[in-house]
């Protein structure tokens, strides 16, 4: 089987936590210290 044809099979959970652009650093330390799995986005305010 393919992946094409597996990955929608698959439950797979994304998590995605915004900080404002000028919390890169914390943003950063958090995911270095593993406190939240999935993806830190940065935004402009």
């Amino acid at each position: 089987m393919e992946f094409l044809e597996l990955a929608p099979k698959i439950p797979v959970k994304t998590e995605t936590h915004l900080f404002p652009l000028a919390q890169a650093n914390e943003a950063l330390e958090a995911l270095r210290n593993g406190k939240f799995q999935g993806a830190a986005v940065l935004v402009m305010e």
